[in-house]
């Protein structure tokens, strides 16, 4: 098992890296998370993945990403 974390995991390259980590589940654990500004994708991906910590650039959107995700018990939020 490799646990990886996905730097702009809402960008064209995170996205597939997120769909390759889904198809081989027992190779792979997404452990953490970061996104630029992209809230509703990242919500997507942390209810999907259940990372341990999760990260957006932008602090003016963490309330916002933190109320969107609240109830699911994942980690950090940075």
């Amino acid at each position: 098992m490799k646990y990886i974390t996905v730097l702009g995991s809402t960008g064209s390259i995170g996205t597939q890296t997120l769909e390759i980590a889904s198809e081989l589940p027992d190779k792979f654990k997404v452990v953490a998370l970061s996104a630029g500004r992209n809230i509703d994708l990242l919500t997507e991906q942390a209810i999907k993945h259940k990372p341990e910590v999760i990260a957006i650039e932008d602090e003016n959107l963490l309330e916002e990403l933190k109320n969107n995700i609240n109830n699911l018990e994942i980690g950090n939020l940075h």
